[in-house]
């Protein structure tokens, strides 16, 4: 067992170094979201969010994720690419669950949360709670995907 100081200097100095990569990433992947949120209609944005956003999103991981496992220098263009085309499924299923649990989430509160009452309120602390609950868990899983190739649907009834 190694330790933890060693652990944090290894690990402080692979993201010093590839941290301009990592944020070069980011950016491309932002190129699609401020338009989207800047100039969409709000439900036509959360389906381009869902839909287009999330693969391209999928792919920035990805080509992250080769970086930091491979050793030689490649395309992260490549990567973000090949990513975004492997990850249309992944991503936009993904996509579709955070935009499903967001519906569910605004419709307890405009619902229930105009009604006042004790009631009320508990229940929308409840489906808040049970929604980022459902979200924490999908942020672990997506890994899955990546470091072992699994389906969306596989990997729901993994973890």
């Amino acid at each position: 067992m190694r330790k933890l100081s060693e652990v944090l200097i290894k690990s402080g100095a692979e993201i010093y170094r590839d941290i301009i990569p990592v944020a070069l990433y980011s950016v491309v992947s932002s190129i699609v979201l401020v338009p989207i949120l800047m100039f969409a209609p709000l439900p036509i944005a959360v389906l381009l969010l869902a839909l287009i956003y999330m693969p391209i999103l999928f792919g920035v991981c990805y080509a992250v994720h080769h970086r930091l496992e491979r050793k030689e220098r490649r395309n992260g263009l490549k990567d973000i690419c090949v990513g975004t085309l492997k990850g249309i499924i992944p991503g936009g299923s993904l996509g579709v669950l955070f935009a499903v649990l967001g519906f569910i989430l605004w419709s307890t509160w405009w619902y229930y949360g105009g009604q006042g009452g004790i009631t009320g309120t508990a229940v929308g602390v409840f489906q808040t709670f049970f929604v980022l609950m459902a979200l924490m868990s999908q942020f672990y899983t997506w890994q899955l995907v990546l470091q072992k190739t699994w389906a969306s649907f596989k990997r729901w009834g993994k973890v």
